[in-house]
């Protein structure tokens, strides 16, 4: 009879987050998503040391699902986000760059787990109150009479995922307004109507026109090898599902970082002129909140940073709190407005009356401007856009994930 072999006792390690393995470890994490992340992204090629195929790919569902993390903390984090993918399908590196971003920021401070966790609370709920107001202005409402706003999410997605391998061409046409034909189309193909009946999408009414016979419509993709088809047919299937959720909330976030950028000043500048009524509320100092808040904001802005992988300056402007990107070759302190051209959501241009500020230096708080340009919701078509929904559940995921993970005291491994 063999001999059992002893079970070998837990392993209980406190304080996780003061280890510095796990923090050097959280930091090449971070690094290999936010070198994922935004059009110019970096492609990440993953494979098992046992054997099988290499997946090549910068969208987070693929690459968390195909990358092995073995410390509990990592696995908090990874499944955190995995689950806000499994849910809204968009947004999943905005998730862990930003909730990396925060426990690193945090980290930093003097500050308790409790206190930390109580004002990334309160600044959380700055943010979803602010973006769920009729004063935000990185907020556009969808307009159902066109698909302008449709097609500039679609595209905003296409765009995103290098391994598409798309062109500018490729990409407009798998975003294009569908044409039924080119002929004369005979009456036949209309087909007949069974039922008519209200149906309402968003603010607006429409006849809904049952047919007889239920329509199947396919959407027939290929590419010229089997990574790109992988890649195109999961960024198809987050393009379905974010229109779907806009559908149900018609919003559209302003993108290419400007929301990032303006909801930091907001915040900056919120606390900034009410810390006073806001230490009374909560019953923390003056000097905690403001590291808090500059914290929080620092990794809204790095999340935004995220999105430069070629050496070039980041800035923000002191109007509207947008972000501006300036190319390595071409930077010019002296005279920004000669080398810039649009922010990075495309709604603004370098033209009007600006100042502008390298991000995450050090400048006065400024009220960013609330009011959102009658224009903006004409130009819907030329701007970059995020989906409503996917950002703000992302942003919620990953102060709530960091909360949980500043909050650790103790892990226990079972080692059997």
């Amino acid at each position: 009879m063999s001999r059992l072999e002893a079970k070998k006792p837990s392993l209980c390690k406190t304080e996780p987050l003061t280890s510095e393995k796990v923090r050097s470890t959280l930091s090449v994490l971070k690094g290999v998503i936010a070198s994922c992340y935004g059009p110019s992204g970096r492609l990440k090629q993953l494979h098992n040391g046992l054997g099988g195929c290499v997946c090549t790919t910068s969208q987070s569902s693929a690459l968390l699902r195909n990358l092995s993390v073995t410390h509990p903390v990592l696995k908090v984090l990874t499944s955190s986000v995995q689950n806000h993918v499994s849910c809204f399908s968009d947004c999943g590196l905005f998730t862990a760059i930003l909730c990396c971003n925060l426990i690193e920021n945090i980290q930093r401070l003097d500050l308790t787990p409790a206190t930390a966790i109580k004002l990334n609370k309160y600044l959380l709920s700055l943010c979803t109150s602010y973006l769920k107001s009729e004063a935000c202005s990185c907020r556009i409402p969808v307009d159902f009479r066109s698909t302008h706003t449709f097609l500039s999410l679609v595209h905003s997605i296409l765009t995103s995922k290098p391994a598409c391998m798309l062109s500018r061409k490729e990409t407009d046409h798998i975003g294009a307004t569908p044409i039924g034909s080119l002929n004369p189309i005979v009456s036949t193909t209309y087909g007949s109507v069974k039922d008519v009946c209200s149906a309402r999408f968003g603010s607006k009414h429409f006849f809904h026109l049952l047919p007889n016979e239920a329509t199947v419509c396919s959407l027939l993709l290929c590419s010229r090898n089997d990574t790109a088809w992988e890649e195109l047919k999961l960024t198809c299937q987050t393009a379905m599902h974010v229109l779907q959720l806009t559908i149900k909330e018609p919003w559209v976030l302003l993108g290419g970082g400007c929301t990032e950028t303006h909801l930091a000043a907001y915040v900056r500048h919120k606390v900034h002129h009410e810390a006073e009524a806001i230490v009374r509320d909560d019953g923390c100092s003056q000097a905690k909140l403001h590291v808090a808040a500059e914290a929080f904001c620092s990794a809204l802005e790095s999340v935004a940073g995220s999105l430069e992988h070629d050496g070039g300056e980041i800035l923000i402007d002191m109007k509207y709190g947008h972000l501006w990107s300036c190319q390595a070759d071409s930077a010019s302190v002296g005279n920004w407005s000669d080398t810039l051209s649009r922010c990075g959501c495309g709604l603004y241009n370098s033209q009007e009356e600006l100042n502008w500020s390298v991000l995450r230096s050090t400048y006065h708080p400024f009220a960013p401007q609330t009011c959102l340009p009658q224009a903006a919701l004409g130009s819907a078509s030329n701007l970059t856009v995020d989906c409503f929904t996917a950002k703000l559940s992302g942003l919620q995921a990953a102060v709530e994930t960091a909360n949980l993970i500043l909050d650790l005291s103790y892990v226990i491994e079972d080692k059997n």
